[in-house]
């Protein structure tokens, strides 16, 4: 991300620091001691990242999660171990290996040459939604969880802040709290689909390559459901991040820049984006999980757009 809205390494482990059990464990599976070790600057997982350099001249991205710290990051290492290995090529740094030891996750990636955009250009948005585009016309493997079933489990955000945090309602919300929450529900069916969605795209988890390819990184939230899900997940945060070539650029232009725009039901997108808001901002107000500090200022920053968005989109299908 961009320093406006950019996850730090905070929560991050210098490879240092790492326990000597996870070192050795990491080295024997390479073939090689580690020589040198990089720590990267963004994402929310907490434990090590980074890439890894070993003595017969290889090169890995390597990421480490300690499962007594924080239980749901190394939950989320193994799901992404287990898919990594069925990503279409092309799409993400190749994976190879996933290892426990004690309770620590640890995966080993391709390390690619890359950067993190920001500030976007447009160029390099809309080689990210042509690759986003591209996914969604695969569909997904067998086994992944409906994004519909995550709308269905999760809390509903409009409901909860209409009875824990009314204060913290937006302004043009509160006349429309009932609609809203009704709307909610219907999140469910809008998000349905069988394509491969990445389902939690954002600027830090895109890698730019010099070649101008691009690879998405962090895939344990993957699932099924509409093919614009990505695209309507995506565009709320280009907003946050800023376009150089397009000053004050909204989620609404930036969701239109993709092939697949043109396509998309406004009433789906209306109920899937309104939900998704509810839910970003009631999320933002509770406390940081363990080892992940700035979480919820981060979502609070996400969220500025999202109810942007959600509000035009509400005004466009009443």
């Amino acid at each position: 991300m961009t320093d406006a809205a950019a996850p730090t390494a905070a929560n991050r482990v210098p490879w240092a620091a790492l326990p000597d059990a996870v070192r050795t464990a990491v080295e024997e599976r390479a073939g090689s001691p580690v020589v040198s070790a990089g720590l990267a600057a963004g994402g929310f997982s907490a434990g090590y990242a980074g890439v890894l350099d070993f003595a017969d001249g290889t090169r890995r991205f390597v990421k480490a999660g300690d499962g007594g710290r924080n239980a749901e990051t190394a939950r989320l290492h193994r799901t992404e171990g287990r898919l990594a290995g069925e990503l279409p090529p092309g799409f993400a740094p190749a994976f190879e290996w996933m290892l426990e030891t004690g309770e620590w996750v640890v995966l080993a990636f391709e390390a690619v040459d890359g950067r993190v955009p920001g500030p976007w250009t447009l160029a390099e948005l809309d080689a990210v939604l042509a690759l986003q585009a591209e996914l969604a016309s695969l569909p997904a493997p067998s086994g992944l969880p409906s994004v519909g079933a995550w709308f269905a489990a999760g809390p509903r955000g409009w409901r909860e802040l209409g009875s824990t945090a009314p204060d913290a309602v937006p302004g043009w919300a509160r006349g429309r709290l009932d609609e809203l929450i009704a709307l909610e529900p219907q999140a469910v069916d809008a998000a349905a689909g069988t394509s491969f969605v990445h389902f939690d795209l954002r600027s830090d988890n895109v890698l730019l390559e010099p070649s101008g390819a691009v690879r998405l990184v962090d895939w344990p939230h993957s699932g099924c459901g509409a093919p614009w899900l990505d695209l309507a997940f995506f565009a709320p945060s280009v907003a946050v991040d800023g376009v150089a070539d397009a000053p004050g650029i909204d989620a609404e232009a930036v969701f239109r820049r993709s092939p697949l725009a043109g396509d998309v039901d406004r009433g789906r997108l209306a109920a899937v984006m309104c939900a998704w808001a509810g839910r970003q901002l009631s999320s933002s107000l509770r406390e940081d999980p363990p080892g992940v500090p700035g979480l919820r200022a981060f979502q609070r920053r996400q969220a500025v757009p999202v109810l942007a968005w959600a509000s035009d989109l509400l005004d466009q299908t009443a």
